[in-house]
């Protein structure tokens, strides 16, 4: 996991070391301070000095939070790596040999974030292996009984969506937590209202949920039996419909999907999710092999019809 010496990260470690400790895998520590140069002057006088200081404060960092870790997860075996550089860089090339990494929130004004980005959109645009984002408003501490601890999964293409669906069902399977399905749909807000009353809401959110039940039962086979699965179809805005569901959710799970970037992006629906929730949120790399489900039924103007006879129809976005 990436620690950056900020409360973000603190909070965020005791997430990675509870994740080490129920996998059963070692909790590997990476700090990266980047290259610091004067804005006038002779930097090559100047960077040796800094580079001193800045490698006792980054080892000095790493130690405090491996002590950290050993404390939450005494069983775990804990390591730690200095680097400097790129950080986006040296964290996606730790996280693609990495089963799982962890990332706390950042300390960065909220227009920068629109603006500029983020480490963690860039580490979680690029990886090729899960990034969990925590968030700073997570607490880590146990729900009650009465709770939900629900593991939540944004579905955007519900026919499309097997792969994601079967991912999603094995994560919560593992935790032993029930799974939410949420699929958000609204139209361009010029068309919304007029094709909504047209057609209904009830009949396309019918037949999201028609789509969405067949590819569950299509992945079902790959999980136990007993895992509860629910499937909450919402008309309204794609990110404020996935914060509102995982309220008090122990896990959200996006899926990256390809947006025509070759080294890899975040969606806005994604981006704007990871600056409101307040749970953790695990980033799950493009999958492959999510085709549509032959024979699935959709609506169009109000009527039924084959998807076969209509391909076009299958994705609600």
């Amino acid at each position: 996991m990436g620690i950056d010496g900020e409360e973000g990260g603190r909070i965020a470690l005791r997430y990675g070391a509870q994740e080490a400790s129920r996998l059963g895998i070692g909790l590997h520590l990476l700090h990266v301070w980047p290259d610091a140069r004067p804005l006038i002057g002779d930097w090559r006088s100047f960077t040796p000095a800094v580079a001193s200081d800045n490698e006792r404060m980054g080892r000095r960092i790493l130690d405090e939070h491996a002590a950290m870790a050993r404390d939450l997860a005494p069983g775990v075996e804990v390591a730690t790596t200095l680097v400097h550089g790129d950080r986006v860089a040296h964290l996606v090339i730790a996280a693609n040999r990495a089963t799982l990494t962890v990332l706390g929130d950042e300390s960065q004004p909220l227009l920068d974030k629109i603006l500029v980005g983020t480490v963690l959109t860039g580490v979680a645009g690029k990886a090729s292996a899960p990034v969990v984002i925590v968030p700073a408003a997570w607490s880590g501490a146990p729900e009650p009984q009465s709770a939900r601890t629900d593991v939540v999964v944004a579905v955007k293409s519900c026919a499309g969506s097997a792969e994601l669906v079967r991912r999603a069902m094995q994560i919560a399977s593992d935790r032993q937590a029930p799974l939410t399905l949420v699929h958000a749909w609204r139209l361009p807000l010029v068309y919304d209202d007029v094709i909504a009353d047209r057609v209904g809401e009830d009949g396309w959110e019918e037949a999201a949920r028609t789509v969405l039940r067949a590819v569950v039962d299509s992945v079902r086979r790959d999980v136990p039996d007993d895992l509860e699965v629910r499937i909450d179809v919402r008309h309204g805005q794609p990110a404020r419909a996935l914060v509102d569901a995982s309220e008090n959710a122990s896990l959200l799970l996006l899926g990256r999907r390809s947006h025509g970037f070759a080294s890899g992006h975040l969606g806005a629906t994604s981006r704007a999710v990871l600056r409101a929730v307040s749970c953790p949120v695990e980033v799950l790399p493009e999958l492959t092999g999510s085709e549509g489900l032959p024979g699935l039924v959709l609506e169009e103007g109000g009527g039924m019809l084959k998807a076969a006879e209509h391909p076009e129809t299958i994705t609600f976005s």
